[in-house]
């Protein structure tokens, strides 16, 4: 067998023994006993009627000079790195 052969094979079984590894790992087999388990415990979830979401970062507003109070609110949002994105439907 060349070199290259053998260095292929090694990383082949290096490469199933990694995802051997993996896949057998301490917190698939504690979720899954869980999950197996006869568990009594119950979970009681109230849904809300509405989801705020509020940017409350104002030193955004001191520094791009806004001081009209009706659109801070708008450019707080706009300005979100995130908030924006957030699907509120998931949360109702």
């Amino acid at each position: 067998m060349t070199r290259v052969v053998k260095i292929s094979v090694a990383a082949i079984v290096w490469t199933l023994i990694v995802f051997l590894a993996v896949s057998c790992s301490v917190e698939k087999k504690l979720a899954m006993d869980f999950v197996q388990s006869n568990n009594s415990r119950h979970v009681l979830v109230f849904s809300t009627d509405q989801v705020f979401k509020v940017n409350q970062k104002r030193e955004l507003l001191d520094s791009l000079k806004i001081t009209d109070e009706s659109i801070f609110d708008s450019v707080l949002y706009a300005n979100s790195g995130y908030l924006q994105y957030i699907n509120d439907s998931l949360f109702l």
